[in-house]
């Protein structure tokens, strides 16, 4: 059976098709509405995923393109359902990506994944739509909660992941050396709200990665016995750490 999120996200696909889809003049602004919406993608996901969640897509590629779409002659295909779009986009990034890094993300998240004993990974975008850069982080937190699908959108992400485990990977400066008292972006913060992370004095910090006394990645992560819940700050990348430090978040994450 699907979740309400995933049935509100056939309602999306199915209303991109028929080139029904409407958002505010700022958020029309900002994103590519001829390229297929991707709200989540699934990367041998089972019943019982570890969630990330990211921002949005990105930028456009052809085979996303609506008129390539309703051709039925690649990738994407019109008589698809979004769920079963979202687990041939996954496959089909695994072997786009798999020199880049995203597809090493995509990897270490399957790697954190099976250390958890979850069944494959779901990615959950806060926003579905396609842009080659998302500037003014910020100002795009009040458009997205402004626009009426949107809003419902993030209504649904909020419901669906209230009860999983997730990851939010993130970039942060190396300005300075990671700590508990670091103070996060506004944008961080709420990407973390809507995860069901809330950043207060019972987060816990997690050093993941150390050279020559700085730490260079760490993870905030929910308290004990709460729903697991992680924010994996990189310096310089948006990236999840190697092998030693997945480990060591593994060991961490979700712990009683």
């Amino acid at each position: 059976m699907l979740t309400s999120f995933e049935t509100f996200t056939e309602q999306l696909w199915r209303s991109w098709l028929d080139g029904e889809l409407s958002l505010s003049a700022a958020l029309t602004q900002r994103f590519d509405l001829e390229a297929a919406p991707e709200p989540y993608l699934r990367f041998e996901a089972g019943d019982r995923p570890l969630v990330a969640l990211t921002t949005n897509p990105g930028g456009t590629l052809p085979f996303q393109r609506r008129a390539v779409v309703l051709s039925n002659t690649d990738v994407l295909r019109e008589t698809m359902t979004y769920q079963e779009a979202s687990s041939v986009l996954g496959q089909h990034y695994r072997q786009l990506l798999q020199r880049k890094a995203a597809g090493r993300r995509i990897e270490n998240l399957l790697t954190l994944a099976r250390d958890r004993s979850a069944t494959g990974v779901v990615q959950v975008e806060v926003c579905p739509f396609h842009s080659r850069s998302l500037p003014k982080k910020d100002t795009l937190v009040s458009e997205l909660v402004n626009d009426e699908l949107t809003k419902q959108y993030l209504a649904h992400v909020r419901e669906y992941l209230r009860d999983r485990p997730v990851v939010i990977v993130a970039a942060i400066s190396s300005s300075k050396t990671l700590s508990a008292d670091l103070t996060l972006s506004p944008w961080l913060a709420w990407k973390a709200e809507v995860a069901g992370m809330y950043i207060d004095k019972s987060t816990r910090f997690v050093p993941l990665v150390t050279k020559q006394d700085k730490v260079t990645c760490a993870a905030l992560l929910s308290p004990r016995g709460a729903v697991p819940k992680s924010l994996v700050l990189m310096m310089g990348s948006n990236q999840l750490p190697g092998t030693e430090g997945l480990k060591r978040l593994s060991e961490h994450f979700g712990e009683a």
